[in-house]
C-alpha cells in the first residue's frame, strides 16, 4: 500500500484512489443506439464549419488521418454498436487528436464531473536544446494537498529533482507520443500540455489514465536516478455528479437550468477550464487588485525599475472589457508611470474576450492595426451569415464569396477606428512575457504586440500555444440559433449542460497583420524575439527572478535603440471629464523629452499648441484647452513630438461638454410637459455610440429612437434635461419599449450635483424597480426624488448587434417640483405607480440581465423603495457619459465600473478560468465544481496544457467611445 486507509479516511470526501472509484468515474449517461447515432451525425454537422481543418491537414502531414470529416463517418457508420463509454471515447480522441483546444468534444456525466489527479507537479528549465533535449524538474509534490495521501511514494522526491522518463518512456519520447493526446497545437504547447497532464487529466476531455499508478524516473543533483510509483486519485466535482444524479433519478429541472443562451455578449477565444493556478510566489511576489486576473510588482533589483502586470485570463468573470482595460490603464498611469520599462506576464493565460486582447495595444502604440478573421465555405455557414445575426460585416464577407474559395473574406473583429479610441499611456519600452501555456486570446495580444511593432515578445518556450480561432459552442449557439442546421443531442432539451454531452469548434480563423501579414496563430503561434526559460534556481525559489534581470535588460538595450527610455508623458483627468460649454478645460501635465504638445478637436480642428521650455527634465504645468463647441460628447486628440522630432504621443481625452449655468432650466412649480425639443437651451442629445440620426429624434408629438420603427445596431443615444433647483422632483413619464430583451435596454434616472447616478427605470413585471428595462412593455410611472443643487435627468438608451425591434418612445414626459427644508438630504428614488410590462420577456430579461454574462456591461447593485418594501437588484449599467468615467487605483479600485460596455454580438461566451504560469508551486486547494449553470464553461482539462482554447467575437459600445468589444477565448 503506498498510504494507510486510515489516512486517506481523514482527507477530503472528495478524493479518493483511483483503483477504487474507476467504475463510477468512468461511467457516462446511458444512450441508445439510435442517441449514438445522431450524436454522431452532430459531429459530422459540426466538422463542416471547422475553420482549421485545411490548416490541420497542411500542418500535420506525418500524422495519418488527420482530416477529421472521414473520421467522424467512419464513426457514424459503427456508433450503433459500440458501447456508450467506447462512443464517447472515440468521438473524444477524434477531438483531442486535432491538438486544438478550441475544439471540444464533452463526455457526459459522470464521466465529466471527475479529475484524475496526482501529487507531484512539474515545470520545464534552461537547456542547451528546447525541443530535443526539454528539461522539466519538480516543482510540488503535494500538489492538490494529496502529498499525505500519497504518503511514502513521494518520500523520496526532492522539489528540484529532474523528470528523466514516465512509465518508462524517455521525456522527449513521452512528449512525443502523448502530443496528440493531450493537445498543444505545436512541440511546445504539446510539450506543456503532456507535462500537465502528469498531474491532472479531466474527465470532460479526456479518457482516464488505463493504470490506476504512473512510474516516474527522476534524477538528483548528484545524478543518482530512482523510480517512483505514484498513485492516481479521482477527485469529484460535487455540483456535477449532484445534477447527474438528480438526472437518472427522473426528477425534472427548472427550464432556466436547462435552456441553453441564445445570444452571446462576446465572441470568444480560450481553452476550456481546469483547475487555477497561482501566479510566481517568493521574491516577486504580485500586489492584487479589486481583478483576480490582474495584479502587479515592480521589480527592482540594482535600479532595474521593471513594472510588471500580470494577467492571467483575458476572461474576467464579469465579461467586463472596460473595467479591466480602464483598470491596466489605471496601473499604467499611477503606480508603474515612474517605471523604466513594463512587461505583461502572461505566462499561462488561456485566453479569453477577443475585444481585450484588441484594445489594449494602444496604450504603448500608436496606430495599431488589427487582426481580422475568415470563415470555411460551407452551405450551413452560408444559412448562418446570411441570416444576419453574425452582423452585416459577415453578411457581406459571405455574399462575396466565389467558385472554389476555401473561406470568406475577411472582417475585423474589432474596427482599427475602435481599437484606437483611448490611445498612448506608456511611452517607455513595453514587452510581453509568454509561453506555450499562452493561449488563443493571449496569443491574439501576443500577436498585436509584434505585429504592430510595439514591443518585444519573451517567451519561456519558442512559440506559443498557437490557438487562432473563434469558438462557439454545439448547443448554445448552434442549436440555439440554427436548430433545423445542426441535428439535436440527446437529453439537451432536458438536462443541464453539465449532466449532457455537448462539442465547441474552433469556427472562425484568425489571421495577423503588419510585418506578419496574412499569416495564421494556429499551429505557427507567435515566435518569442528571446527566449527566458527560468533557471533551476528560479524555479525551486518559486519566482521569476532571473527572468525578469534579463528582460528589464533587453528593454533598456531595446529602448536605447528607439531612443525612446526617457519619454514620458502622464496628464490628468486621464481619461474624462466635463466641460461647461465656453469654458477652457485644464489638463495637469507632467512630460520629459517632449518639446511641444499639440491638441485637436476629433473631426473639428486644430485647438491649441503649447512648446515645452525644458524638455530634458521631468516637468508639470497646466496645459489650458479651449473646448468652445455646444454641448455634445467631443474627443481631444492629444499629440506630442520627442526631442529627437519624432511624433512620439498620440492619446485622446473623452469631452461631455454639457451647458453652462445660464442654460440649466428652473424646475417648475405646476406639472410641465416637456415638448422634446432636443435644440432647447439646457436640454443636450449626447451620441454616445452610432449616427446620430439612430439615437433619439422628435416625430410628431413623442420622442422616439431612430425612425420610431426599426432601431440600428450598436447604438447608445441619451437625452438629458439639465437643472439647477434644490427641489423636491416629481418626474412622470408615459413610453413604451420594444427591444431584444435582455440585451438592449433602456434607462430612466438622474445625476446629482455630486455625480451620483441614479437610476428610476422600471417597475418589472413583477413589480420590482429595476434600473432599466428591456424587451416589450410599458413606462407608466411617477417618481420623486430629491437632488441637491444641480442635476440631470436622462432617458437612455443602448443596443447591441442583430436588431430586429421597434425600440423606444417616449409619449409624454412632466416635471414638477416643491421647496424642501435646506436641510434636507437627498432620498431614494420613489416609484408610486405600476408599471405595466406587457409580456413574460420583460421578465426573463430581467433574469438575464442580472447575470453578468448576459450583456457586456458592468452591472451595480441599486437599491429602491417601492411603498413599504426595499429591493435590491444587480442590473447592467448603461454605457455612461465620461462625467461619471472613474479612474481605477488598482490596489483598491472602486469596486464599480461606471463605464460600461454596452452593444453586444452574438458569440459563444465561456466564462474560462485558466492556469497560470506553470513552474511554480500548486495550491493545495482542490478543483473548483464544475458550474451548474448552462451558461458556464464546462471545465475540462489540465492547469498546465490541457485546456483547450476559445476564440470568439462580439462588439461592444464602451467608454462612450463605441469601440467594438469582441470576445476571444484562446
Amino acid at each position: 500500500m503506498l498510504f494507510t486507509a486510515s489516512l486517506f479516511a481523514t482527507a477530503n470526501a472528495q478524493f479518493a484512489l483511483f483503483k477504487d472509484t474507476r467504475s463510477k468515474v468512468e461511467a457516462v449517461l446511458p444512450y441508445t443506439p439510435e442517441q449514438r447515432v445522431a450524436t454522431a451525425k452532430a459531429v459530422e454537422a459540426l466538422m463542416s464549419v471547422y475553420v482549421n481543418r485545411e490548416a490541420k491537414i497542411n500542418y500535420y502531414k506525418d500524422y495519418p488521418n488527420i482530416d477529421p470529416i472521414p473520421r467522424a463517418q467512419a464513426i457514424t457508420a459503427k456508433a450503433a454498436n459500440l458501447t456508450d463509454l467506447e462512443f464517447h471515447t472515440a468521438e473524444a480522441e477524434l477531438f483531442y487528436s486535432l491538438r486544438d483546444f478550441h475544439t471540444n468534444y464533452y463526455f457526459p456525466a459522470p464521466h465529466r464531473c471527475y479529475y484524475a489527479l496526482s501529487a507531484v507537479s512539474f515545470a520545464l528549465a534552461e537547456s542547451d536544446d528546447l525541443v530535443n533535449n526539454p528539461k522539466a524538474y519538480v516543482v510540488n509534490k503535494n500538489a492538490y494537498g494529496l502529498g499525505a495521501l500519497a504518503g511514502k511514494a513521494v518520500a523520496p522526491i526532492t522539489v528540484g529533482d529532474q523528470l528523466v522518463a514516465v512509465d518508462g518512456a524517455p521525456l522527449t519520447k513521452y512528449f512525443k507520443d502523448t502530443a496528440h493526446i493531450f493537445g498543444g497545437a505545436n512541440t511546445y504547447g504539446g510539450q506543456r500540455a503532456s507535462l500537465g497532464a502528469l498531474d491532472q487529466i479531466g474527465g470532460a476531455l479526456h479518457p482516464f489514465p488505463k493504470k490506476d499508478t504512473i512510474t516516474l524516473t527522476l534524477k538528483k543533483a548528484d545524478g543518482t536516478t530512482y523510480d517512483a510509483t505514484l498513485p492516481w486519485f479521482s477527485y469529484e466535482q460535487a455540483a456535477c455528479t449532484a445534477a447527474y444524479e438528480k438526472a437518472i433519478s427522473g426528477a425534472s429541472f427548472a427550464p432556466e437550468e436547462i435552456a441553453p443562451k441564445k445570444k452571446q455578449p462576446y465572441p470568444i477565444m480560450s481553452r476550456p477550464q481546469g483547475i487555477d493556478l497561482p501566479g510566481p510566489k517568493g521574491v516577486d511576489a504580485y500586489t492584487p487588485t479589486d481583478e483576480p486576473t490582474v495584479s502587479w510588482l515592480i521589480h527592482d533589483p540594482k535600479g532595474a525599475n521593471l513594472g510588471v502586470i500580470q494577467f492571467t485570463s483575458f476572461a474576467p468573470d464579469d465579461s467586463d472589457v472596460i473595467r479591466v482595460f480602464t483598470l491596466i490603464r489605471s496601473l499604467m498611469t499611477n503606480e508603474l508611470k515612474d517605471t523604466n520599462a513594463l512587461v505583461f506576464d502572461i505566462r499561462g493565460n488561456g485566453g479569453g474576450i477577443i475585444t481585450l486582447a484588441d484594445i489594449i495595444p494602444q496604450l504603448f502604440g500608436q496606430d495599431f492595426k488589427n487582426n481580422a478573421a475568415h470563415a470555411i465555405v460551407s452551405p450551413r455557414n452560408k444559412a448562418i451569415f446570411e441570416s444576419g445575426l453574425e452582423g452585416q460585416a459577415w453578411k457581406d464577407a459571405y455574399a462575396q464569396v466565389k467558385p472554389g474559395d476555401v473561406y470568406t473574406p475577411l472582417v475585423q473583429f474589432d474596427s482599427d477606428e475602435d481599437m484606437n479610441t483611448y490611445g498612448q499611456a506608456y511611452l517607455k519600452p513595453v514587452g510581453i512575457l509568454n509561453d506555450g501555456n499562452c493561449y488563443s486570446a493571449c496569443d491574439l495580444f501576443s500577436a498585436n504586440i509584434q505585429d504592430n511593432g510595439f514591443g518585444l515578445i519573451f517567451g519561456e518556450d519558442g512559440q506559443t500555444g498557437a490557438g487562432g480561432a473563434n469558438v462557439v459552442e454545439y448547443i448554445g449557439y448552434f442549436k440555439a440559433n440554427f436548430g433545423a442546421l445542426f441535428p439535436d443531442l440527446p437529453f439537451a432539451d432536458k438536462y443541464p449542460a453539465t449532466v449532457t454531452q455537448d462539442m465547441r469548434v474552433g469556427w472562425r480563423q484568425t489571421v495577423r497583420t503588419g510585418k506578419n501579414s496574412g499569416k495564421i496563430i494556429e499551429d505557427f503561434g507567435i515566435s518569442a524575439d528571446l527566449v527566458v526559460r527560468p533557471t533551476l534556481d528560479d524555479l525551486k525559489a518559486g519566482n521569476s527572478k532571473s527572468q525578469f534581470d534579463r528582460i528589464a535588460k533587453a528593454l533598456k538595450q531595446y529602448g536605447e535603440t528607439k531612443g525612446i527610455n526617457n519619454l514620458y508623458f502622464n496628464a490628468e483627468p486621464q481619461l474624462s471629464t466635463d466641460a461647461a460649454a465656453g469654458e477652457p478645460l485644464k489638463l495637469k501635465v507632467t512630460a520629459q523629452d517632449l518639446t511641444q504638445l499639440d491638441v485637436n478637436l476629433v473631426g473639428g480642428g486644430a485647438l491649441t499648441s503649447q512648446k515645452i521650455a525644458d524638455p530634458s527634465t521631468k516637468s508639470t504645468f497646466d496645459l489650458s484647452i479651449p473646448v468652445k463647441v455646444e454641448p455634445s460628447f467631443v474627443r481631444l486628440q492629444i499629440l506630442g513630438t520627442s526631442t529627437k522630432g519624432a511624433k512620439a504621443l498620440k492619446t485622446y481625452r473623452s469631452v461631455r461638454v454639457t451647458p453652462n449655468a445660464a442654460d440649466y432650466k428652473t424646475v417648475p412649480a405646476a406639472a410641465t410637459a416637456w415638448d422634446f425639443d432636443l435644440a432647447a437651451k439646457g436640454t443636450v442629445k449626447y451620441t454616445v455610440a452610432g449616427a446620430a440620426a439612430n439615437g433619439w429624434n422628435k416625430i410628431g408629438n413623442a420622442l422616439v429612437i431612430a425612425d420610431g420603427v426599426k432601431y440600428a445596431d450598436n447604438t447608445n443615444s441619451k437625452a438629458s434635461l439639465f437643472y439647477n433647483a434644490a427641489t423636491s422632483v416629481t418626474l412622470k413619464v408615459s413610453a413604451s419599449y420594444d427591444t431584444e430583451p435582455g440585451y438592449d435596454f433602456f434607462y430612466i434616472g438622474y445625476t446629482d450635483a455630486q455625480g451620483t447616478k441614479q437610476f428610476l427605470s422600471g417597475p418589472d413585471a413583477k413589480g420590482n424597480p429595476v434600473p432599466a428595462v428591456s424587451g416589450k412593455g410599458k413606462v407608466e410611472d411617477v417618481f420623486t426624488f430629491t437632488p441637491e443643487g444641480k442635476f440631470e435627468i436622462f432617458f437612455e438608451f443602448v443596443s447591441d448587434g442583430g436588431v430586429d425591434k421597434v425600440g423606444v418612445t417616449l409619449n409624454s414626459v412632466e416635471i414638477s417640483g416643491a421647496a424642501v427644508p435646506s436641510t434636507s438630504t437627498t432620498a431614494a428614488p420613489t416609484s408610486t405607480a405600476t408599471s405595466v410590462a406587457t409580456s413574460a420577456a420583460t421578465s426573463a430579461a430581467t433574469s438575464a440581465a442580472t447575470s453578468a454574462a448576459t450583456s457586456a456591461a458592468a452591472s451595480t447593485t441599486q437599491v429602491y423603495t417601492s411603498g413599504a418594501a426595499t429591493y435590491t437588484t444587480a442590473y447592467p449599467l448603461p454605457t455612461e457619459t465620461v462625467a461619471s468615467t472613474k479612474e481605477y487605483t488598482s490596489v483598491a479600485p472602486t469596486a464599480e465600473s461606471t463605464v460600461a460596455p454596452s452593444a453586444t454580438k452574438e458569440y459563444t461566451s465561456v466564462a474560462a478560468t485558466v492556469s497560470s504560469a506553470p513552474g511554480y508551486s500548486l495550491p493545495t486547494a482542490a478543483p473548483t465544481d464544475e458550474p451548474t449553470s448552462t451558461d458556464a464553461q464546462p471545465t475540462s482539462e489540465a492547469t498546465y496544457g490541457n485546456q483547450g482554447p476559445i476564440l470568439s467575437g462580439a462588439a461592444a459600445t464602451a467608454m462612450n467611445l463605441a469601440p467594438l468589444v469582441l470576445a476571444l477565448f484562446i
